[in-house]
């Protein structure tokens, strides 16, 4: 019986293995971040568009029909603002303030790989990181 087995095994195999599809900033559809995702548990209204929020507070910013911006609690050593230093080492990045509070949030970026990340100055924590479509 399990040689009958062979074909059916490695069929299931390759199907299981074929490429996921992911989401990316610029170039991902609403239908295909639900295809991919699923159902948001919640939809927020957002001027030009709305904000689809899923499990682990992961959220896509959607303007019209195409999503423009991904955020994200960090996971691991991407909780170190440390971390994100190194992976931006090769680009060019911007520091700015995100209020004007006397610890501020800042927002630390790499326009060129369209990332960035939220931290609290003089701390080194990472809050959320983001995803936008790469300049």
């Amino acid at each position: 019986m399990l040689k009958n087995m062979g074909p059916i095994l490695i069929l299931l195999l390759l199907i299981s293995c074929g490429e996921k599809k992911s989401i990316k900033a610029g170039v991902s559809s609403k239908s295909d971040l639900i295809e991919v995702k699923g159902d948001p548990l919640k939809t927020d209204e957002v001027p030009d568009g709305e904000v689809l929020t899923y499990t682990s507070n992961e959220k896509f910013q959607l303007t019209g029909n195409k999503v423009t911006a991904i955020f994200r609690d960090p996971a691991g050593d991407e909780k170190n603002l440390l971390y994100w230093r190194h992976q931006f080492k090769d680009c060019q990045t911007s520091e700015t303030a995100l209020s004007d509070e006397a610890i501020p949030e800042m927002e630390f970026s790499c326009d060129q790989l369209g990332k960035s990340v939220v931290f609290v100055k003089g701390s080194g924590k990472v809050l959320r990181i983001g995803e936008y479509e790469s300049r």
